[in-house]
């Protein structure tokens, strides 16, 4: 049964929602040069975290660019697939120039006889952020489940990229969410309280 602080809480989520794509809409106007400028804040992040594979995203409307980052990446780089809902999400790997298939709701993903790969470090987009690693997306878990199901085989940093504006005080969170490690924008990359580059994830109760 669905409690009446479950049903608060989500409610409080879909004006957030609201709210916070208008607010990066605004930074999407005006972010000339934000995904250049976010790329260079990750360089040196990257390079010292050396995690093996690097998964992005391919941008859809207002969400800030990765692509540059995965251009100035100097290992195998991936893009996600959508198999069903409430499936987490598969890695292929991809470059800039190869090719590209239509996904679901608007994305693209790399043709299906690409390589699998296990990324080591996945961007994630997303609406709202707050600096202890809460992330407000758009609903459908995907990322959630997948950072859920990759972690159990391997290490994994989740590193939450957006506009700075998009940085808020307080994102409200349920039991399933799941806290990123890191939140990078085109200002500067932000460790999470508890996060430790050895083990790929943020240690809980340690906010």
């Amino acid at each position: 049964m669905t409690s009446a602080h479950d049903v608060a809480l989500r409610d409080a989520k879909a004006r957030l929602r609201d709210q916070a794509r208008q607010v990066r809409r605004e930074a999407h106007q005006a972010g000339s040069g934000a995904s250049v400028a976010l790329a260079t804040q990750l360089a040196a992040f990257l390079q010292d975290v050396n995690q093996g594979c690097l998964a992005g995203y391919w941008p859809i409307g207002t969400e800030i660019d990765p692509l540059p980052v995965l251009a100035a990446y100097r290992g195998t780089t991936a893009l996600p697939t959508i198999v069903a809902p409430e499936m987490p999400l598969l890695f292929r790997a991809w470059k800039a120039g190869d090719p590209l298939v239509s996904g679901p709701m608007g994305t693209r993903e790399p043709e299906p006889s690409a390589e699998m790969v296990q990324p080591g470090v996945v961007l994630v987009p997303g609406l709202a952020f707050d600096r202890s690693g809460h992330r407000l997306g758009y609903g459908g878990g995907y990322y959630d489940r997948t950072l859920v199901e990759r972690r159990k085989r391997a290490q994994l940093i989740a590193i939450g990229v957006c506009y700075t504006p998009q940085i808020i005080d307080h994102v409200p969170s349920e039991a399933h969410d799941v806290r990123l490690d890191v939140i990078a924008t085109p200002d500067g990359v932000i460790e999470m309280p508890g996060f430790r580059r050895g083990t790929g994830q943020v240690e809980e109760g340690l906010e």
